[in-house]
């Protein structure tokens, strides 16, 4: 999503995900059940803001005799200083419901990099939705917004922003 976002501010001002990782003290892991990140640890490098994306089901399913894979989560973000989120998507990414064709199950147990591949395929889509998202053509918002664009507080002042990407 990042790469997508065009070089201008606010998006010039983005943590390093590596170093919010590391502030965090959380790299990529799959914990059932997820202890929520403590965010005030992202202080000290400056951010104000968070951008989260969350994968809260992945794999492969089938119906029909027809198979595919699936993605299944949410983006959001909110200020450090509190008030709520001020953008939020949920998203699902199906190739069955989308009509694609069948994925073999027993090819991808002989190559699992057929699964990365339509993977990735599937959250490339969920990115560039994203940052079409984070790009909104009136940044000052209104009154209602729909799902998937910022919504500032009413009357809140904007804040500097530092991003993190974790």
């Amino acid at each position: 999503t990042l790469a997508l976002l065009p070089r201008e501010r606010p998006w010039l001002q983005v943590v390093d995900p590596v170093h919010v990782a590391a502030a965090l003290e959380s790299f990529l892991v799959e914990e059932v059940p997820a202890n929520a990140p403590d965010y005030e640890l992202l202080r000290p490098l400056g951010v104000d803001a968070v951008i989260e994306f969350v994968v809260e089901d992945y794999g492969m399913r089938s119906e029909n005799a027809h198979a595919g894979t699936y993605v299944v989560g949410y983006g959001r973000m909110f200020f450090l200083d509190g008030g709520g989120e001020i953008w939020r998507r949920s998203f699902r990414a199906d190739e069955i419901d989308s009509g694609q064709p069948h994925l073999d199950p027993f090819k991808v147990a002989k190559d699992p990099s057929i699964f990365r591949e339509h993977m990735s395929t599937m959250l490339k889509a969920i990115a560039e939705q994203f940052a079409r998202d984070l790009q909104p053509a009136d940044r000052r918002g209104a009154a209602e917004v729909p799902e998937g664009q910022l919504r500032p507080k009413p009357g809140a002042r904007r804040p500097k922003l530092g991003f993190a990407a974790p």
